[in-house]
């Protein structure tokens, strides 16, 4: 659960990024641009990025939701592949342990028979 969650924010922290990053440039641009018809395509691509900006960082409607839903739907890892990467990690982290333990265990017989001789 807490994977996913990681997931989820991961996502649409590049979500965000990639936005803020679109405004800047077409801001930047805007600024430049003289003529007419590409000022409006300027301005409109800005009014639609930061529509879906908004769209996902403070959903409102039931639309948002759903939007947000698809979209973390199709960009998000599997539950059964997060299962699967927790179930290995949780592997391995046993195993190191039973081999910490085993060396620990070794180390302790070794210092015994130190003070033994």
């Amino acid at each position: 659960l807490m994977l996913q969650h990681f997931d989820i924010e991961l996502v649409r922290r590049s979500w965000a990024e990639a936005d803020l990053a679109l405004i800047k440039r077409e801001m930047k641009r805007l600024r430049q641009v003289r003529v007419v018809k590409e000022r409006k395509s300027c301005e409109r691509t800005i009014a639609v990025v930061k529509a879906n900006y908004r769209r996902y960082t403070k959903p409102k409607t039931p639309a948002d939701f759903a939007f947000i839903r698809a979209q973390l739907e199709a960009q998000t890892l599997a539950p059964w592949l997060l299962a699967l990467t927790v179930r290995h990690a949780d592997e391995i982290r046993r195993h190191r342990l039973k081999l910490h333990t085993i060396e620990n265990a070794r180390l302790e017989e070794q210092y015994t028979q130190e003070l033994a001789a």
